[in-house]
């Protein structure tokens, strides 16, 4: 159970707020040491932490959620939050008439989940500038940030995961779990009992990747949350993400997101 002065208002202390077609968006302000019981919300809704950091207590357990984090919440999920710090976070309330505009996505909205590509992020940090404009192309530039950016929480999570095998679910859970160590293909196979090629051809045919680009993709996803959230520098970062070295991590990096590390960095200080 968590301790600390309950925030009764569940919108927490209210910055600046916008309605919009299909959507509410409103700037959170939680003080250290509040905390929120347990609740469930009527719509599902988008996150981004601006800055600060909060504890969240789930059914899956309890994690610690950074600033630069960015997540969809499914309609129905329930939680409880305590702040060790003061937070800020950029909360956007999705009608269904905003969801059924993501076509294709509407099995996976159904469940909440982490937005963790370095694509996403730069998105979410356009739509936190575009919500402080107050000109009449914001909504329209708002709309459309909204909707990248749940298209690209669903892209991350696989093409197809609904009808994947149940060993290749198993696979692609064993990476990552594991994607900072890249356990070899065959010890991958090994573990969920298929031949090396067989997972390989069956992997890129669900997921639109191969094993190693999959993995990659995971490690600069990584890096892009350590480039927003902390001051680490880059050298240690290429060697935690499993880079050679800064030169090998930085060309990986901007092939991947269009900009450099350091670029990236600047666009979260």
């Amino acid at each position: 159970m968590f301790e600390g002065p309950v925030n009764d208002r569940p919108d927490g202390r209210l910055g600046e707020s916008r309605e919009l077609p299909g959507m509410r968006l409103r700037e959170r302000v939680d003080p250290a040491g509040s905390r929120l019981p347990r609740r469930s919300h009527g719509k599902a809704f988008l996150e981004y932490v601006i800055e600060g950091c909060f504890v969240e207590e789930c059914d899956g357990g309890r994690a610690r959620v950074q600033s630069g984090a960015l997540r969809y919440i499914a309609a129905g999920a329930a939680h409880a939050i305590e702040y060790p710090v003061d937070t800020r976070a950029l909360v956007v309330e999705l009608e269904q008439e905003m969801l059924r505009m993501a076509p294709g996505c509407g099995a996976v909205l159904q469940s909440t989940f982490d937005i963790r590509t370095p694509q996403a992020l730069i998105l979410a940090r356009r739509l936190v500038t575009e919500f402080r404009e107050r000109d009449d192309a914001a909504g329209i530039a708002i709309a459309g940030l909204v909707l990248e950016i749940l298209a690209e929480g669903v892209r991350s999570r696989g093409s197809s995961p609904r009808h994947a095998p149940r060993w290749l679910t198993r696979a692609r859970a064993m990476i990552d779990a594991r994607f900072l160590e890249a356990p070899s293909l065959t010890a991958i196979a090994d573990a969920v009992g298929v031949h090396p090629v067989h997972l390989s051809r069956e992997f890129r045919r669900y997921f639109d990747s191969t094993v190693g680009e999959y993995t990659r993709r995971l490690r600069i996803d990584h890096a892009s949350r350590l480039l927003a959230s902390t001051a680490t520098p880059l050298a240690e970062i290429a060697e935690v993400c499993g880079f050679a070295d800064q030169s090998h991590f930085s060309s990986a990096f901007k092939r991947t997101v269009g900009l450099t590390p350091a670029r990236f960095r600047g666009l979260h200080a």
